[in-house]
C-alpha cells in the first residue's frame, strides 16, 4: 500500500510534465511576441484548465506579425515577379561570364592544361 500514493504522485508529476511540454511546445511555435508567448504559458503552466478556456476566445489567431504575412502573400505574385526576373536575367549574364572564362585548377590532376594555381 506504500507504493500507491507514490504511483499516484509521480503519474501527476508525468502527466504535468508532458502537459507542460506539449502547451509550451505549441505556443512559441506560433508567431508571438516574447512577453505575450511567456505570458501565455505562465497562465498555462499556474492554472492549466483556467489557461485552456481563457487561451479558446482570446489567444487564438493573436499573433504578433500574423496580419502582415497574410498581406504579404497575397501580392506576392504580383511584387516578386519583377524581382525575381531581374534576378534570373543576371543569373544566366554571370554563368555566360563564368563559362568563357578558362578554367582555375589547383593543379594538373585531370590533364585539363589549366595553369595551376598556387597554394
Amino acid at each position: 500500500m506504500k507504493g500507491a500514493p507514490r504511483t499516484w504522485t509521480a503519474a501527476l508529476g508525468w502527466f504535468f510534465a508532458a502537459y507542460a511540454l506539449l502547451t509550451g511546445n505549441f505556443i512559441v511555435l506560433e508567431s508571438r511576441r516574447p512577453q505575450a508567448t511567456l505570458a501565455w504559458m505562465l497562465l498555462f503552466l499556474t492554472l492549466p484548465g483556467i489557461g485552456l478556456v481563457v487561451y479558446a476566445p482570446f489567444g487564438r489567431d493573436r499573433k504578433a506579425l500574423g496580419r502582415q504575412r497574410k498581406l504579404a502573400r497575397q501580392n506576392l505574385r504580383g511584387t516578386a515577379a519583377p524581382i525575381v526576373e531581374q534576378l534570373l536575367t543576371r543569373q544566366d549574364e554571370e554563368i555566360g561570364g563564368l563559362e568563357t572564362q578558362g578554367p582555375a585548377c589547383r593543379g594538373s590532376c585531370h590533364g585539363c592544361g589549366a595553369t595551376p594555381i598556387p597554394l
